[in-house]
């Protein structure tokens, strides 16, 4: 889910860089409005186009705070998915104070080097990317 947040925030960038340079390739609405305005009305153009910039930084803004956490656990949370390349230093595990960490190197060291557990993970990120792709087909 994480993964479409920050498209989406990627997509504001494209947004924002789209009305700056006034090409409006993403809002074909605006350009139309912007090009039947006559010479006189280019003041309000300037204004329009600062407002569809402001609302785009501040969208950006608040899913920015909003998803602050996400970003810190991004790699943590990526361990769920790929438990089998993931290295233990990139791991945040603060919130999990109840892990014996010292087991758990040892116990992710063996995992990660057994042959048999990274084919059975690389299998299930097949199946799950099929399942993702079946739901987006719908």
């Amino acid at each position: 889910m994480f993964d479409y947040i920050k498209a989406f925030e990627m997509k504001l960038g494209v947004f924002k860089r789209d009305v700056d340079s006034e090409r409006f390739r993403y809002f074909p609405n605006l350009k139309k409005y912007i090009n039947d305005l006559t010479k006189d009305d280019k003041t309000d153009c300037q204004c329009l186009q600062k407002l569809f910039v402001n609302i785009i930084e501040s969208t950006v803004e608040q899913f920015s705070t909003r998803f602050a956490r996400f970003r810190e656990l991004e790699e943590t949370a990526k361990f769920i998915k790929f438990p089998d390349s993931i290295k233990l230093d990139e791991l945040n595990l603060q919130k999990f104070s109840w892990i014996d960490m010292d087991d758990f190197e040892m116990q992710l060291i063996e995992f990660q080097t057994s042959s048999i557990w990274r084919q059975k993970f690389v299998e299930l990120r097949a199946d799950l990317e099929s399942i993702e792709k079946d739901q987006l087909e719908k």
